[in-house]
């Protein structure tokens, strides 16, 4: 889908710069826009997480260092300038700083149901997306410590995170 184009738009923010962050649903990935100009500054779908090292994470780590969005819900800046993202199909949220590069990442489910190998669920979001199979595989979520379930709405407040865990039926809050 084309740079500014929305399908399903569940949640805003805005900076101090003038950036707004749109959490783009339909299309499984974040805008940022310029507030004043209506110019889109970046589209962010694609992740590569580094360890302390620098060296790049690959895919076979199920905790989180995914490298893509998921389906995105919840976005918020925080004073620093980082973009928060709720990931309600990795049941994740992910930390981008000022240069839209993932720093951290927190939460996750509880593994994947019916799932054996890591990469078996992108191939079955992708054909679930494309309705070009019958197979449907889904991340579970998980309700123990640091584990979430469907998280959607975030906000950064007085220092905190502030987060909606859907699917545990609970609000989360990390300092």
């Amino acid at each position: 889908h084309t740079s500014g184009f929305l399908d399903q738009p569940l949640d805003v923010c805005l900076d101090d710069e003038g950036r707004l962050a749109v959490s783009d649903f339909g299309n499984a990935r974040v805008q940022i826009f310029d507030a004043k100009t209506g110019e889109t500054l970046r589209i962010i779908k694609q992740l590569t997480w580094y360890d302390s090292r620098g060296d790049e994470v690959l895919e076979a780590d199920p905790s989180g260092f995914i490298s893509e969005i998921g389906l995105p819900v919840g976005v918020s800046f925080s004073p620093s300038g980082f973009l928060y993202i709720t990931d309600v199909w990795f049941h994740r949220v992910i930390v981008l700083d000022e240069a839209w590069d993932p720093i951290q990442k927190f939460g996750s489910g509880a593994g994947y149901d019916d799932v054996e190998s890591y990469t078996e669920p992108f191939r079955a979001l992708r054909k679930r997306r494309n309705k070009l199979g019958e197979r449907k595989f889904a991340p579970m979520g998980g309700s123990d410590t640091m584990q979430l379930n469907q998280p959607s709405s975030i906000a950064i407040t007085q220092g905190r995170v502030v987060l909606v865990d859907k699917g545990n039926r609970r609000v989360q809050v990390f300092v």
